[in-house]
């Protein structure tokens, strides 16, 4: 059995080194299905694996080990002592001791839309209806099964499919896409090492603007269908103010990609996942020629705040929720030091805080 427990956090013993995630995602439909397949270090003999999965059914779960000896398992309530089920916490039971060594757990499961706008979640917007996520701070698990710990920082590879006339967008570029039988499968590549709180996933039909400025970045926004136009002021502070945050940190931008995407119904202001950086609607649309000068300046400092995170906060992680606030403060203060150097707001020293 793992040992060396922390309260609040997973036990030691197993840890994930990489994901693979596929998702099958109707965004009309009240469920959807997925496969996860997990990387694991095993660190000593086990027959039990902690990690979170919440309203998730298993339909089926095993252990690959090396040689490919297969075990099966089963997937329940976490019952140990100082474990948290009511918080996702679950317990992977093998038919057998598992080796210590490199593994690999499969689950196929189904869950539901969360209708708390957490985890991933759907949203009707005029005739259309969407799929979007909110992970952070510990809503991966209502996704897919995960060890939902900022500590655990892995590379994901994720694929999506969706019916015909939609698009899935994640963290990495579209590596490549297939239709089939009405559906189509979205694969992205593989991302640099992550918690799973940064992880993203969006689908529907939605309007994709190419940013046509000059930007070292490929900068694209996303939004629901007949709302893309709306996008170009955003889209154009975007580039300024990363052009800004580049120079300041003396390293590139660290993604392959940068999506910002209007969403209709968000629960938060904004999230910085990586490469997918996710925005309540009114926050990102809007024209310059209809909007305030308040509204203006508003909608530069929320995007410079979430592009800010993808340095501190991204590509510079947390172990633990309790350095949170070092993600938060270090973002403000680069949000400011971007807007006084890429917008008209040169004096935003005087907002900052």
């Amino acid at each position: 059995m793992p040992t060396a427990r922390i309260p609040g956090r997973l036990p030691a013993g197993v840890r994930p080194t990489r994901y693979d995630v596929s998702l099958r995602v109707d965004p009309r439909r009240e469920r959807f299905e997925g496969t996860v397949s997990i990387a694991l270090a095993v660190e000593v003999p086990t027959r039990t694996i902690f990690l979170h999965a919440l309203d998730i059914a298993a339909k089926r779960v095993v252990l690959k080990g090396a040689g490919g000896r297969s075990i099966p398992g089963t997937l329940a309530r976490a019952t140990a002592q100082g474990s948290e089920p009511d918080e996702g916490e679950v317990e992977i039971s093998l038919s057998q001791e598992a080796s210590a060594g490199a593994a690999t757990l499969e689950i196929a499961y189904d869950a539901p839309f969360n209708g708390q706008m957490a985890g991933l979640y759907r949203v009707k917007d005029r005739d259309d209806w969407y799929a979007f996520t909110q992970f952070e701070a510990a809503d991966a698990r209502r996704c897919f099964p995960c060890f939902d710990e900022p500590s655990f920082k892995v590379p994901l590879r994720a694929t999506v499919a969706v019916p015909d006339g939609m698009l899935a967008f994640s963290n990495g570029p579209e590596e490549s896409r297939q239709t089939r039988d009405g559906w189509t499968t979205f694969t992205f590549l593989e991302t640099p090492p992550l918690p799973t709180y940064l992880v993203a996933f969006v689908a529907g039909a939605l309007d994709v603007v190419q940013y046509r400025g000059r930007c070292a970045t490929p900068l694209r926004a996303l939004a629901a269908r007949g709302k893309g136009e709306q996008t170009e002021l955003a889209l154009r502070f975007s580039a300024e103010l990363l052009g800004v945050l580049e120079e300041y940190f003396g390293r590139p931008y660290p993604y392959a990609k940068l999506d910002i995407a209007a969403l209709p119904e968000f629960s938060s202001g904004a999230m910085e996942n990586a490469g997918l950086i996710t925005f309540r609607e009114e926050l990102l649309l809007g024209y310059e020629r209809t909007a305030t000068r308040s509204r203006l300046r508003s909608m530069a400092n929320v995007i410079a705040h979430e592009i800010s995170h993808q340095w501190f906060g991204n590509l510079v992680t947390m172990r633990w929720w309790d350095d949170l606030w070092l993600n938060e403060s270090f973002a403000t203060f680069m949000a400011t030091i971007a807007m006084v150097g890429a917008t008209r707001w040169t004096s935003y020293w005087t907002r900052f805080g």
